[in-house]
């Protein structure tokens, strides 16, 4: 008799060394199409490069089914991540997860704020929550994300965290 599969609603590896190669195993198995995980937690993992979350979106944004919450606060990236999460996510936005938590880990020019703010924007449904604080966000960029939501008030979360 053959054994079911177990597949995890969530997936929590919070606080552990997990770099670019684990991210890439990762998304492996979340480019499986039986997987239909609603949480993805990868905070505090300071061995995450650009590299290891491009893997990870690129994975997510292939998926039918949109993730719930992604969580990737607290890693020093390196750069900018909201790049390689516009690139990932620009062909269907609604695949972008209902809550997203970028909290303490990007550094993002203006322009990079508003093209990310109109991908949210494009979505049909608002988002839960956006955390963003820590990512020493200026006026200037703020203004730049928030013109973008102003675009389509109905695209706006219930929860902006700044």
């Amino acid at each position: 008799k053959k054994q079911p599969t177990i597949v995890p609603k969530k997936i929590c590896l919070d606080s552990n060394r997990i770099g670019d190669e684990g991210c890439r195993t990762i998304s492996e198995y979340l480019e499986d199409k039986r997987v239909e995980i609603e949480l993805l937690s990868l905070s505090d993992n300071s061995r995450i490069t650009l590299t290891g979350f491009q893997h990870i979106a690129k994975a997510l944004a292939g998926r039918r089914r949109a993730l719930r919450k992604l969580d990737v606060s607290r890693n020093n990236f390196g750069g900018n991540l909201l790049t390689p999460f516009v690139e990932a996510f620009s062909s269907d936005p609604d695949m972008i997860p209902d809550e997203l938590d970028l909290t303490s880990s990007t550094s993002a020019d203006t322009q990079s704020w508003r093209i990310f703010g109109k991908l949210l924007a494009r979505r049909r449904f608002p988002m839960t929550a956006i955390r963003l604080g820590r990512n020493s966000i200026s006026h200037i960029d703020l203004s730049a994300f928030v013109t973008a939501f102003n675009s389509r008030p109905r695209s706006t979360p219930k929860i902006l965290d700044l």
